[in-house]
């Protein structure tokens, strides 16, 4: 987990919210907060290409059902659940709070995309020639690769 989302988590419980912070199964970020250079670093670039929103809903989902179940124990003696999701995270926070609305009672988003479908068709198009598309993440200035999400 990097950069801010650590301090959010941390301020949430200082003003007396329990919060868990997750990393999703296969985001590729090593392990620290970016430090004062900023953002992530990627040491598995694999596992950014085989991430999907679906596989985040089923990461989310199985967090969900564990602090549902009594799994978070003291640290969520009452298990109202508020989600909030940065950037593409926030679109698996929104959808996977459709899937169990009555397990979400609370959403946050910062930096949603407008939809699920950012790509233009041109893209699209040498996406599935090359067999994945390659994108620079601006935090880390890697060039990261994803297989095709459809």
């Amino acid at each position: 987990m990097w950069g801010f989302i650590p301090r959010l988590a941390e301020g949430l419980r200082v003003a007396g919210l329990p919060a868990l912070a997750i990393d999703f199964s296969h985001n590729g970020v090593a392990g620290g907060d970016g430090g004062a250079a900023g953002g992530p670093v990627y040491r598995d670039p694999g596992m950014i290409r085989r991430n999907t929103i679906a596989r985040e809903r089923r990461d989310l989902a199985a967090v969900i059902a564990w602090v549902g179940s009594g799994g978070a124990g003291r640290f969520v003696p009452h298990p109202r659940i508020g989600l909030w999701g940065h950037s593409r995270g926030a679109t698996s926070v929104l959808l996977t709070a459709l899937d169990d609305p009555a397990a979400v009672t609370a959403i946050a988003t910062w930096s949603a995309p407008a939809h699920a479908d950012i790509y233009r068709p041109r893209q699209k198009r040498r996406w599935r020639e090359a067999g994945e598309y390659e994108w620079l993440e601006g935090a880390s200035g890697q060039r990261l690769p994803h297989w095709p999400v459809w």
